[in-house]
C-alpha cells in the first residue's frame, strides 16, 4: 500500500506517468501495483541467492527484466 501511495504522489505531482493502464479511468496501474509488483518482489525474495556475493547481480537482473518488460509495454513497435 505505501508503493501505492507514493506512486499516486509522484503522479500528482507530475514525476511520473502511466500511460499504459489496465483500467484507463484511474491515474495509477491500480491492478498492476497490487498483483504483479508484489509478486515479482516474492518471487525475488523466495528465490535470491543465500550467498551476498550472489545477491547484486540477482537483484540488479530483476530490476533490469522488469525495465526491458517496461519499456515493451510502452513501446510496442520494438518488439
Amino acid at each position: 500500500m505505501t508503493g501505492a501511495f507514493l506512486c499516486f504522489v509522484f503522479v500528482s505531482i507530475g514525476f511520473y506517468s502511466f500511460p499504459a493502464r489496465l483500467i484507463p479511468m484511474s491515474p495509477i496501474p491500480i491492478i498492476e501495483m497490487f498483483t504483479v509488483i508484489p509478486f515479482y518482489v516474492l518471487f525475488g525474495v523466495r528465490y535470491s541467492p543465500s550467498k551476498w556475493g550472489w545477491k547484486i547481480p540477482f537483484y540488479w537482473g530483476m530490476v533490469h527484466i522488469a525495465m526491458l518488460l517496461e519499456i515493451f509495454v510502452l513501446f510496442p513497435q520494438l518488439r
